[in-house]
């Protein structure tokens, strides 16, 4: 059986993307994976250089371009990490991934794209509960360290593999209760993901489950919504605005009950309230331009915090307000609806709107826009422009 050069693209570009793990020394291999796709793409440059996506192209070259500068400011006096070049290694990402969407969407191959991150996630998810469940591995690193990351990292693989599927299926959760091989799956999958989040004590992963599930629903009959850059950026600032109002929203006694109550954390989120406080005085001098990409551990364990608790924040902690001013600019140029919205309610439309949303639901409380959010925003435009050439043919 022959393997199409296009798969073995998109097997790579997932590798670089959403994959990663501490088991190993992975940047090496990110290294070597960075070469090979741009190798890949190159040859496929004339196909790429049409105006379909000049406003998302420059939106993101021109927040590359503010990250790699706020980065390169900030090079010196950090001992973890190079802030210029991991920027320089995430920018690089980012495009080729952008690159690599562009070329699926020309070629009509974006079908193709998802089916083998679906299949890619599943093998990563069964691994990565195998090893959780039956072996002792993440003992050796402490027990808070699995092979995908953090206990939050596992879950959201989670998230990716039902989005995924539902992409790539084309399953409607309105007929779940109808008897097909598909729709079990489905439902094994959100087992599974509830699952691991009882088991690994996450409250993020089982009220994230929960929504994702909530957001599916409803982006079957409302996906005009959803797919809107307003809404999109009304929810970015509320998740934003809730480490500023946090205190006003927990003295709340409905919100304060259910997250002593049913969600069992204590009435801080888990210092999270004290981490916010202390937020304002850490970026004193610092608001405009940030620290520098990937200084958060570091930056921030100088205070004794882990990370920033929250992602729209996480971005300003490094890259500063201006910097995240091009970030959410870019991504409410990818949420918006198209004019022409031939087949816009497809299956793999609502089910990375869904992902892309309870993301940024979990942002309010998590740092959830890494760079495999990013490329969830950038798939689902992708697939969007696909919708429109679909469109302009059948015409």
């Amino acid at each position: 059986m022959k393997i199409k050069i296009s798969t073995i693209h998109a097997v790579l570009v997932y590798l670089l993307v959403f994959f990663s793990t501490t088991y190993i020394s992975y940047n090496p291999i990110r290294y070597f994976l960075l070469v090979v796709v741009a190798m890949m793409i190159a040859p496929n440059i004339k196909i790429l250089s049409r105006n379909t996506y000049r406003g998302l192209n420059v939106g993101i070259a021109l927040f590359c371009i503010a990250t790699l500068i706020v980065s390169y400011i900030n090079r010196n006096g950090y001992t973890d990490r190079n802030p210029f070049l991991a920027a320089i290694v995430f920018t690089a990402t980012l495009v080729e991934f952008v690159l690599t969407v562009e070329m699926f969407c020309q070629r009509e191959e974006m079908q193709n794209l998802i089916k083998v991150f679906y299949r890619m996630t599943l093998l990563v998810v069964i691994a990565t509960d195998f090893l959780i469940l039956f072996t002792t591995i993440h003992l050796q690193y402490g027990g808070n360290v699995f092979l995908v990351g953090t206990k939050f990292q596992v879950v959201y693989m989670h998230f990716y593999l039902i989005s995924f599927f539902i992409a790539d299926k084309n399953v409607r959760l309105r007929t779940v209760r109808e008897s097909s091989l598909n729709n079990a799956i489905l439902v094994l999958f959100f087992i599974m993901t509830m699952t691991m989040s009882i088991e690994l004590g996450t409250a993020t992963g089982i009220v994230g489950t929960v929504a994702l599930l909530l957001f599916l629903w409803l982006n079957e009959k409302n996906i005009d919504f959803f797919l809107n850059s307003k809404i999109f950026f009304v929810a970015l600032m509320a998740s934003l605005l809730f480490a500023v109002f946090v205190e006003i929203i927990l003295s709340n006694s409905v919100v304060t009950y259910i997250i002593t109550q049913l969600l069992g954390k204590d009435v801080t989120l888990t210092f999270r309230t004290v981490i916010y406080s202390m937020l304002p005085n850490i970026m004193k001098g610092r608001w405009l331009w940030g620290f520098g990409y990937g200084t958060g551990y570091e930056v921030l364990m100088r205070h004794g915090i882990v990370d920033a608790q929250n992602g729209v924040f996480d971005w300003i902690q490094q890259i500063g307000i201006f910097g995240t001013m091009l970030l959410v600019m870019w991504l409410c140029i990818a949420m918006k609806r198209p004019k022409n919205d031939y087949k816009i309610n497809y299956s793999d439309v609502r089910a990375l709107t869904a992902l892309i949303y309870v993301f940024v639901l979990l942002a309010t409380v998590e740092i959830t826009f890494s760079s495999d959010f990013l490329a969830a925003v950038v798939l689902l435009y992708g697939i969007k422009m696909q919708r429109i050439r679909e469109g302009e043919m059948a015409e």
